[in-house]
């Protein structure tokens, strides 16, 4: 007995001769295919790759949003996380376009913001309340106007890197702008302070960031040759405090 591999060949047989079939002939001028020889080439004698580039170093979490000290924790962090958002949306249009009343009307959408954070509804009106009143304070006081006034090449949330000792750096700075030829650095700092002796505090916050300013100050000293000034803006306490450039180790 045949396989029916066999049954179906006889059957195609069978076929093509009863129906005449032929196959379509070669076309006249078809070229014939033609396989070119691969080409090889061989690289210079002491050749070698380049190297990759530097690697990249995240922000730390210090150089990103404010620290969780035991008495502030993840509420304070969540408030620094609104009121950065604020002052960059206010920064775009400038201050004059900010009326207080205006700011009173970002409280359902300061809200939300809160709650996609995860703050408990318990928590919600009075963090709700804390972001209006930075926003406020920094609005009603000189120098925050002043920071978040249209300036020359202006930036919030400014990304920068810091090439340094065959690493590069991801930062990012939360205000920056050239005012009278000089280029200011200004990081927002939503600490709250609630004991007392204020400059006290406000000195430990300048010597905990200072290093973080420091690093600001050379990424922008290697992309331009201006004057380098930086400066630490508490908005609850509406306090402008400049830092001054750390000596050279």
């Amino acid at each position: 007995a045949g396989t029916m591999a066999c049954d179906l060949e006889e059957a195609l047989r069978n076929l093509v001769e009863k129906e005449d079939i032929k196959l379509p002939k070669k076309r006249a001028g078809a070229r014939k295919q033609q396989w070119a020889s691969p080409r090889i080439q061989r690289v210079p004698a002491g050749w070698a790759p380049p190297r990759p580039p530097a690697p990249m170093i995240a922000p730390s979490p210090d150089e990103t949003r404010s620290p969780s000290y035991a008495w502030a924790g993840e509420r304070a962090r969540v408030l620094g996380l609104a009121v950065h958002r604020w002052l960059q949306e206010i920064a775009a249009e400038g201050p004059g376009a900010w009326p207080g009343k205006r700011v009173e009307a970002l409280r359902p959408r300061t809200r939300r913001m809160l709650q996609f954070h995860g703050v408990p509804l318990e928590e919600l009106e009075s963090l709700t309340a804390d972001v209006e009143m930075a926003l406020l304070n920094t609005l009603e006081h000189e120098q925050g106007r002043w920071t978040l006034e249209p300036h020359e090449d202006a930036a919030s949330e400014l990304p920068l890197s810091l090439h340094e000792e065959g690493k590069t750096r991801s930062l990012i700075l939360d205000r920056s702008f050239v005012h009278e030829g000089e280029r200011w650095i200004v990081d927002y700092k939503t600490s709250r302070h609630e004991g007392g002796n204020l400059d006290a505090f406000l000195g430990e916050e300048e010597r905990r960031y200072a290093p973080q300013l420091e690093r600001y100050r050379r990424a922008m000293q290697q992309r331009e040759s201006r004057p380098v000034r930086a400066a630490l803006y508490f908005p609850w306490h509406s306090v402008f405090r400049e830092v001054a450039p750390q000596p050279e180790p």
